[in-house]
């Protein structure tokens, strides 16, 4: 297979929500070597960036699916006296894990459109909006930003 049509089929694959690791695996190309190829050819990072979007616009999608789907399954629990108990019904616990999975790798990847906002309105009709974040490393944690809102007024008009 050419570099472009094993790039494609890679890129396909991103695009229906593989992780890039598994879509390069499957197509028979290391890792690095693909993020190499990523990294040195900006159309095919741009090819990238736009299946990347289209693999978390799917996640999105998923969550609607999930909701929507019932699953039937069997837990078995194991008591303290070593007795089992097998539950057959709906796995309701594992479809929101998996909801909820989704829904932070959304807020995470796109937070001004998948994250909790806050919005909020002054009095004058200007809006601040305040997107929810989590520090990712300790370094993170000691940087703030204060932004002023308060309106500007300018000249007075005749």
């Amino acid at each position: 297979m050419d570099i472009p049509t094993q790039m494609d089929a890679i890129l396909l694959d991103i695009a229906s929500g593989e992780p890039a690791y598994k879509a390069s695996a499957a197509h028979g190309l290391k890792w690095p070597t693909f993020w190499y190829r990523v990294g040195a050819d900006p159309t095919i990072a741009d090819k990238y960036a736009r299946a990347k979007l289209t693999g978390i616009e799917r996640l999105a999608e998923e969550i609607i699916q999930i909701a929507d789907e019932s699953r039937r399954g069997i837990r078995t629990t194991v008591k303290a006296d070593g007795s089992t108990e097998t539950v057959d019904g709906d796995m309701v616990e594992r479809a929101r894990l998996q909801i909820e999975s989704r829904k932070w790798l959304l807020a995470k990847l796109m937070p001004r459109k998948y994250g909790d906002n806050i919005d909020l309105s002054l009095g004058d009709g200007s809006r601040v909006i305040i997107i929810h974040s989590i520090a990712h490393s300790p370094l993170d944690a000691d940087v703030s930003t204060e932004i002023d809102v308060t309106p500007k007024l300018g000249p007075p008009i005749p």
